[in-house]
C-alpha cells in the first residue's frame, strides 16, 4: 500500500485514513511524489505551487508548506513521506508495504 493523492478533493490517504490539503500543500506533496527519490528544491517546489509568479512568494514559505503537511501525516498515519535534504531541497520518500 502506498500514500495516494487525490486531487479533485485535496486529501492525502493511506490505508483508510486521510487528511485533506490546502491547495499550496497539496501542491508540495504532489510535485514531490511525481518524482519520488528526487531531490526538488525550494525553487522548483514555489513553481509548483504558482508557476505564473503571480504572487511574491518566498522560498522559505516552502519550509512552513512542508512542516505543516508532514505534521498531518504523523498525526494521521503515524509517518511522514517528506524527507529534508539539508541545503538542497526536499525529496518524497514513498512508504510501502
Amino acid at each position: 500500500m502506498t500514500v495516494e493523492l487525490d486531487r479533485h478533493t485535496m486529501r492525502v490517504a493511506y490505508e483508510g485514513q486521510s487528511f485533506r490539503c490546502t491547495k499550496s500543500e497539496f501542491a508540495v506533496c504532489q510535485a514531490l511524489s511525481e518524482h519520488p527519490g528526487h531531490i526538488l528544491s525550494r525553487a522548483q517546489l514555489l513553481d509548483a505551487i504558482d508557476p505564473t509568479k503571480a504572487n511574491e512568494v518566498y522560498e522559505r514559505v516552502i519550509d512552513q508548506h512542508v512542516k505543516r503537511v508532514r505534521n498531518k501525516m504523523r498525526n494521521v498515519f503515524g509517518f511522514h513521506c517528506i524527507e529534508a535534504i539539508n541545503g538542497v531541497g526536499y525529496a518524497w520518500r514513498q512508504r510501502t508495504h
